[in-house]
């Protein structure tokens, strides 16, 4: 039903557009500010899960819990393929004060009506212009389904089942832990479940910031495969899981 509800709001919002009153393709760029020397610390929770094989009861278990500082900054502009994108480089570190570790280089591009990023051999749209609630796009620009996140002999496909990514709020106000950020949306760049598999990803995007949020979890399950299970659920039973939360920290 909410995918329903989606489908029909972008249809009354054109039909309240008039010629004389088109509507910007690029606007809401703020809402991805792309500039060389823009830097961001996100804190970095997550978990990955599976069944203990040796376990008597077969229970899930954590099996890698991690937490950290992740910054990015955006170091120059570079030409690949034709292409012009910025290079964000990615540093790693336990404390907020450093020291940071080199981790990787990513790249973004302003593109098509899109924003996209670029990691290592995936390309995913992660915002799409003019933002408005029931913008729909297909994430999964170039990507390769195949990724994922190994758990013993289990492997998760993270970017399995990403079909269609969706705004589905606005917030004039946003309460962001002790902070109040002004305009941000909130977007779902996959909501899936079945019998065995549950994939989630939500961002959100405040204005003139960038991404100020991401939660992300993915799990697999053979357990229960005669109905839809809650996540609740799905962390308990999982056969193999990974969860990550991403926080902004605001200076």
């Amino acid at each position: 039903m909410r995918f329903l509800i989606l489908l029909i709001i972008p249809i009354v919002i054109y039909s309240c557009a008039s010629d004389e009153d088109p509507i910007d393709p690029y606007l809401g760029l703020e809402y991805v500010p792309l500039e060389v020397g823009t830097e961001h610390i996100y804190q970095m929770d997550s978990i990955v899960f599976g069944i203990d094989s040796e376990s008597p009861s077969g229970e899930a278990y954590d099996r890698d819990t991690s937490s950290f500082f992740l910054r990015e900054r955006t170091e120059e502009i570079v030409e690949l393929d034709s292409r012009t994108f910025y290079a964000v480089d990615q540093y790693k570190s336990d404390s907020i004060e450093g020291p940071w570790t080199f981790y990787k280089r990513v790249y973004d591009i302003i593109e098509g009506n899109s924003y996209r990023r670029v990691d290592d051999n995936l390309e995913i749209v992660q915002f799409a212009f003019p933002p408005f609630l029931g913008k729909s796009w297909s994430p999964a620009s170039i990507i390769n389904q195949s990724v994922g996140v190994p758990i013993g002999t289990n492997f998760v496909r993270v970017y399995d089942k990403w079909d269609d990514a969706y705004i589905i709020d606005f917030f004039a106000e946003y309460e962001f832990g002790q902070d109040l950020v002004d305009s941000v949306y909130h977007v779902e760049l996959v909501n899936f479940e079945s019998t065995i598999e549950y994939r989630f990803e939500e961002q959100f995007y405040a204005n003139n910031i960038g991404m100020i949020r991401r939660n992300l979890a993915i799990m697999d399950t053979q357990t229960y495969p005669n109905s839809i299970l809650s996540r609740e659920i799905f962390e308990s039973v999982a056969e193999a899981g990974y969860i990550l939360n991403q926080t902004l920290i605001i200076p």
